[in-house]
Order: structure tokens, then C-alpha cells, then sequence
């Protein structure tokens, strides 16, 4: 019986040991990752909020190259939203767009204004 016991709290002993060793091993594998990523990341990462509905709500501004005619482009995330051609929950933001105003009829011919 004292065989045993002594064999189980080896046993134990090594495989705690172990799992320290290894868990300190992939801490930092996730430490030089994450270093990697700040490192590398030229935006500023946004912040997310919560609506008087408890939804998560953020945005991310899209830095573009200067020119003449430079939108100003974003990302914006609901979680109540719905699926987008950006992603579930995602809207792009910042783009023109030309819509028609069909309270008094729209003409399908030559004089459409």
C-alpha cells in the first residue's frame, strides 16, 4: 500500500511540474503573438460599448492613402444586427449613395428627373 501512495504522489509531483512548465511554454507562445500583433497593428484598436438594449456596439475607423476625393470610411458593429455583405452584424459606412423619392410617382421614360 505505501508503494502506491508513493508511486500517486510522484506521479502527481511530475505531472504538476509538468503543466506549469507547459503552461509557462504557452504563455509565452500567446505573449510574443500578442506582442506581434500590437507591434503591428497601425490603427488604434476601438472600444466597445453596450446600448441601453445590452447590445455590444463599436466602430473602426478605415485610415485611407490621401488624395483628391477621400471618403470618410468606417466599420460598424451591432450585435443585434443582422447579416451584411460585411459580416453578421457588421455596416460599412461612409459611402455615397443616390436614392429616389417615389412619393410622386417615377416616370420610366425620357423626362425621369
Amino acid at each position: 500500500m505505501k508503494r502506491y501512495v508513493g508511486f500517486f504522489f510522484l506521479s502527481v509531483s511530475f505531472l504538476f511540474l509538468f503543466n506549469f512548465s507547459l503552461l509557462s511554454g504557452i504563455q509565452n507562445v500567446f505573449s510574443s503573438v500578442a506582442s506581434a500583433i500590437a507591434g503591428g497593428i497601425p490603427q488604434k484598436l476601438p472600444t466597445l460599448q453596450a446600448g441601453p438594449d445590452g447590445s455590444a456596439n463599436t466602430q473602426v475607423e478605415i485610415e485611407l492613402p490621401p488624395g483628391k476625393v477621400v471618403p470618410s470610411l468606417s466599420l460598424s458593429y451591432n450585435s443585434n444586427g443582422g447579416n451584411t455583405i460585411v459580416g453578421m452584424g457588421w455596416s460599412l459606412n461612409g459611402l455615397p449613395t443616390v436614392s429616389r423619392n417615389p412619393s410622386l410617382g417615377i416616370n420610366y421614360n425620357g423626362n425621369d428627373s
